[in-house]
């Protein structure tokens, strides 16, 4: 992070071979997306991981 913090994110995607390749990709980037998006101050855990789901959900017109 900008502040020299460290952020960790850790998830799981079901599934072996190109497709759960894929997912983690698009979720690595989203997640990416929102880290470099937050203003200093406190994180706001909730908020990023709702950032992050919603981001999520429109790739993928919930089908994930």
């Amino acid at each position: 992070m900008a502040n020299g913090n460290q952020l960790i994110i850790l998830g799981d995607v079901t599934g072996h071979g190109v497709g759960s390749a894929m997912v983690t990709a698009v979720l690595a980037g989203i997640c990416r997306t929102v880290v470099a998006q937050l203003p200093e101050g406190p994180l706001d855990v909730p908020g990023m991981l709702k950032a992050i789901n919603d981001r999520f959900l429109d790739i993928c017109e919930g089908k994930y």
